[in-house]
């Protein structure tokens, strides 16, 4: 629970354009990203180029899926925490060449 929280309060003081979709039942955050792309299977691919971040898209899933990714947070806080890093650094990278 409290990994979920730091997740919930780093997205939103760190990445405000991202917004989680609340869930009591997975350690999958469910981030949706449509105000930062469209295209959610670049900005994945981009992340884990850029950053070794691995995140999935959330298409996998199916439905609506496409314009979330699907981030888990069943891990060390410390693990965690440079996940989150690294997506704010992929987001900014990903930012800046596209914008």
């Amino acid at each position: 629970m409290a990994n979920k929280q730091y997740l919930e309060h780093y997205l939103a003081s760190e990445l405000p354009k991202l917004r989680i979709i609340h869930s009591e039942a997975t350690y999958l955050a469910w981030i949706d990203c449509r105000n930062i792309t469209p295209n959610v299977s670049q900005l994945c691919k981009f992340i884990r180029k850029e950053t070794g971040l691995y995140v999935s898209e959330g298409a996998i899933y199916g439905g609506n899926g496409h314009e979330f990714i699907r981030l888990n947070y069943a891990c060390p806080k410390k693990r965690l925490t440079d996940g989150l890093q690294r997506l704010k650094l992929g987001i900014q990278a990903y930012q800046r060449v596209n914008d």
